[in-house]
C-alpha cells in the first residue's frame, strides 16, 4: 500500500470557530462551511494542542512587552 504525505500550513485570525464531537475525535471548523478549514483531534492530541497553545501565547505575551 502506497503511503501520502502533505505539508500544509493555515494562518487564523478572526474567524468563527465552532467544534463537534465525532466519536472519540473532535472536529473543529475555522470559517464556513465553503471557506473553513477543518481540524481533527484526539484528545490525547487536544491536551497537548492546548498546553502548547498556552505556552506559545505567554511567549508571545511576553516578547511584546519586552520590545
Amino acid at each position: 500500500m502506497g503511503r501520502v504525505q502533505v505539508g500544509t500550513w493555515v494562518k487564523i485570525d478572526d474567524v468563527s470557530m465552532t467544534y463537534a464531537i465525532c466519536g472519540d475525535d473532535i472536529e473543529f471548523r475555522l470559517g464556513s462551511m465553503t471557506d473553513g478549514f477543518d481540524l481533527i483531534v484526539t484528545d490525547r492530541a487536544l491536551t497537548k494542542l492546548v498546553a502548547t497553545g498556552t505556552e506559545a501565547l505567554r511567549t508571545l505575551s511576553t516578547s511584546k512587552r519586552e520590545h
